[in-house]
C-alpha cells in the first residue's frame, strides 16, 4: 500500500510540475495576433512621428519602455532625432484605434526578420502615467518579438511595468 502511495505522490509532483512549466510556456518571434517577429538585431533604434513628439508624457513613456528594454536585455536603443527612416525598428505614433495601442511590422528583411514597425499607443484610453509605462513597454515588448504573458508588462495590467526573467531570457537567447 506505501509503494501505491510513493508512485502516486510521485505522478502527481510530476504533473504538477509539467502544468507549471507550460503554464508559463510561450511563443517567440511567431507574430500575430499574440507575438511580434524576430527583431533584424540587437541595435533597436526608434523614433516619434510628429504627432507622438508633441507631447512630453508620450515621449517620456517611450523612453521609460526603450530604457526599460535596455535595462533588462542585452539590446540597446538608439534615438534617431532626424526623423523616421524606412528601418528604424520601432516607430513610435499615437493612435484612436480601440485599445491601448498595437505593434505592426511594415518590413521584412531577408531574414524574415522584421526592420521597422509601428508602435502605436492610444493615450485617449488610458487613465495614469503608470498605463501609459505599461503599454509603452507592453508594445515595445512586440517590437523585440514578444508574446503575451500574465507575469509581466506583456500582460494588460498596468501595474507590470518591467519583462518577466522568462520573456528577457527569449530576448537575449532567442533572436
Amino acid at each position: 500500500m506505501k509503494k501505491k502511495l510513493w508512485i502516486g505522490a510521485l505522478v502527481a509532483l510530476m504533473s504538477s510540475s509539467i502544468l507549471v512549466g507550460a503554464a508559463i510556456a510561450d511563443d517567440y518571434a511567431v507574430g500575430p495576433p499574440n507575438s511580434g517577429y524576430k527583431p533584424d538585431n540587437g541595435d533597436h533604434t526608434y523614433c516619434w512621428n510628429s504627432t507622438f513628439a508633441d507631447s512630453q508624457n508620450a515621449k517620456d513613456a517611450s523612453q521609460y519602455a526603450m530604457n526599460n528594454l535596455d535595462g533588462q536585455t542585452t539590446m540597446f536603443d538608439t534615438f534617431i532625432s532626424s526623423g523616421c527612416t524606412s528601418v528604424t525598428d520601432a516607430r513610435f505614433i499615437k493612435t484612436t484605434e480601440p485599445g491601448d495601442g498595437y505593434h505592426q511590422c511594415l518590413g521584412f528583411n531577408s531574414a524574415g526578420e522584421c526592420e521597422t514597425a509601428h508602435v502605436a499607443i492610444n493615450f485617449g484610453n488610458m487613465t495614469s502615467w503608470a498605463d501609459w509605462k505599461q503599454t509603452a513597454c507592453h508594445e515595445v515588448g512586440h517590437s523585440v518579438g514578444l508574446t503575451h504573458g500574465n507575469y509581466d508588462c506583456m500582460d494588460t495590467d498596468e501595474t507590470k511595468q518591467q519583462y518577466s526573467d522568462h520573456h528577457v531570457y527569449h530576448v537575449n537567447n532567442d533572436r
